[in-house]
């Protein structure tokens, strides 16, 4: 199970293999949705993300930034579904939240 938007995955698998071929290889879906998920990622943010060369593409500064940004969220939720699964700190997940202030 995934937490994270599928655009970040995609940008992620992408800047992993720097090819929208090969991410599409991996994640088992078509190259075009991945790359519609990307080009929407980069419209949302308004910077490109990604310097596309003939064969493959690179990360640009803030690509690259956010690569920073995607991996943090990515062990942050493999580490709560981790907590989730194995019941860690139970009582805590059973209680309700504290109101946020």
């Amino acid at each position: 199970m995934q937490l994270m938007p599928v655009s970040l995955a995609y940008f992620l698998e992408v800047a992993r293999t720097g090819a929208v071929s090969e991410a599409a290889q991996n994640l088992l879906v078509a190259p075009s949705a991945i790359s519609r998920q990307i080009a929407k990622l980069e419209a949302g943010v308004g910077v490109p993300l990604f310097v596309r060369h003939p064969r493959g593409m690179t990360l640009t500064d803030a690509g690259s930034r956010l690569l920073a940004h995607a991996r943090r969220s990515e062990a942050e939720s493999a580490a709560l579904l981790t907590e989730l699964r194995t019941g860690g700190d139970a009582d805590a997940l059973l209680r309700p939240a504290e109101p946020m202030s």
